[in-house]
C-alpha cells in the first residue's frame, strides 16, 4: 500500500486513465495527477515512432514534466 491510505485508494487510482495524452497541457495535467497520486517513477514507451522522433517525445515529455513542477 505504498503511497496510499486504503486498498480503496489504489483500485480507484487503478481504474482512472492513465496515459499521457494530448497537447503539452493535457499531459502536464496528466503528469501533475500522478505526482499528486505518489507516483513518482513514469515509464515512457514511444515504440512506434521511428528511433529519432522516439528521443525527440522523450526530451518533450522531461520538458514538459520539468515546466509542470513534476520532474527531476
Amino acid at each position: 500500500q505504498v503511497g496510499f491510505g486504503a486498498a480503496g485508494d489504489l483500485r480507484q487510482f487503478l481504474q482512472r486513465p492513465r496515459s499521457l495524452l494530448g497537447d503539452d497541457a493535457q499531459i502536464a495535467a496528466g503528469l501533475r495527477r500522478l505526482a499528486g497520486a505518489g507516483v513518482t517513477t513514469v515509464n515512457l514507451n514511444p515504440v512506434s515512432l521511428p528511433p529519432t522522433e522516439q528521443a525527440r517525445t522523450l526530451t518533450a515529455v522531461m520538458r514538459i514534466a520539468r515546466d509542470a513542477g513534476v520532474g527531476g
